[in-house]
């Protein structure tokens, strides 16, 4: 089996992260999997680094066409697996213009329909395209009316590493409490305060202006708490550092940036906070589980999927800042409730590993390929 697998990103996010987890598993597994990606990207240089098998593309969307052919006349893959929309799109020209024949595998980890621009609606129904798969069944239930093929549609949710967090084991909420941390020390935080926190880039999407609001909200009500926000730059960055400027609590908000420890200090959150509007699935919401750290999360796209409210999580209304501050005092306030949320989210995430990730996917190019 040779796959070829295609990304156009160049900063790194949540595909980005699973298509490295489905890389590693399909090499462990002995399959011929090779990346090609955008030149100098965070995907490339994580390539580099490990070793990984990779080609590379840069210019614009036809010299990526072109070069895409090239690897392809090249390596000769039996499939490609596109994992955005723009690899899609790069692919889908090249299968246009008859420089490639090779089946089609697509991601789809956006939870808004397909546009109605008729070549939107082509590209995912063109006849190179096998099987389109899923993050959530939140999304193949949005994509659902615009392709003609339904048997194409499937779901593979996506996986986490637990290895990550091998070298700073979970502990409970009490003995965070206890405990000075990392995150304390780098920011002069005393033990006296609660740290809140997110985990997801600075774009639009994840609604960071809700997540202020409801920070707001709790800081009035003489609740002591620091607001950390992971993540590197989506789109919206400036945004945030302008309604942090101007809030009154301007001191209690920490921009962290993209961190490459955050297996390290994610374990010392006490409660993550997640605003999303939309959400394809939400796999940072999966580390969180695995770290014992109880969650508050607006009902966005497939998010349902992983957090069932009031057994493993609290739920709340899409923009609803309010109702996300009350989550979190209930948190607060309830012990019982919250050691129940952390132990129920410590069983459900078992069931989302990148392993199962990666055998859910492989049988899907072993049908495509009998």
């Amino acid at each position: 089996m040779k796959i070829l697998q295609v990304s156009s990103a160049e900063s790194w996010r949540g595909g980005e992260q699973q298509l490295s987890y489905l890389q590693e598993e399909l090499m462990n597994s002995g399959i011929n999997s090779t990346v090609f990606c955008k030149k100098n990207s965070a995907l490339h240089a994580y390539c580099k680094t490990n070793r990984i098998p990779h080609e590379t593309f840069s210019g614009g969307r036809f010299a990526a066409v072109v070069q895409l052919t090239k690897v392809c006349r090249k390596a000769k893959p039996q499939l490609l697996h596109t994992h955005d929309s723009h690899s899609h799109t790069i692919a889908w020209l090249a299968q246009q213009l008859k420089l490639i024949n090779t089946p089609l595998v697509v991601s789809r980890r956006v939870d808004f329909p397909i546009g109605k621009n008729p070549l939107s609606l082509k590209k995912y129904n063109h006849p190179s395209v096998k099987k389109i798969i899923c993050v959530s069944k939140a999304i193949q239930k949005i994509i659902e009316p615009k392709i003609k093929k339904k048997e194409k549609l499937c779901v593979v949710h996506d996986g986490i590493d637990f290895q990550r967090f091998a070298e700073r084991q979970p502990y409970p909420l009490s003995e965070r409490e206890k405990k000075g941390g990392l995150l304390r020390k780098e920011l002069h935080i005393d033990k006296s305060s609660f740290l809140f926190g997110k985990v997801a880039a600075l774009a639009p999407h994840k609604d960071y202006p809700t997540f202020i609001k409801a920070a707001e909200f709790l800081l009035q009500k003489g609740i002591p708490a620091h607001f950390l926000l992971f993540g590197h730059d989506g789109g919206c960055k400036e945004e945030i550092e302008q309604l942090i400027a101007g809030s009154p609590y301007r001191k209690r908000f920490h921009l962290m940036g993209f961190r490459q420890d955050i297996n390290l200090l994610l374990p010392e959150l006490d409660i993550f906070l997640f605003t999303s509007k939309t959400e394809g699935l939400g796999s940072s919401l999966l580390d969180a589980m695995y770290c014992g750290i109880p969650i508050v999360s607006t009902a966005a796209g497939g998010i349902p999927e992983i957090i069932q409210h009031e057994k493993n999580g609290l739920l709340a209304t899409i923009g609803n800042a309010t109702e996300l501050a009350l989550q979190v005092e209930r948190l607060i306030q309830d012990k019982e409730l919250t050691k129940k949320l952390i132990k129920n989210g410590k069983q459900r995430v078992l069931h989302f590993t990148k392993t199962a990730m990666a055998q859910k996917t492989t049988r899907i190019y072993e049908e495509m390929l009998s």
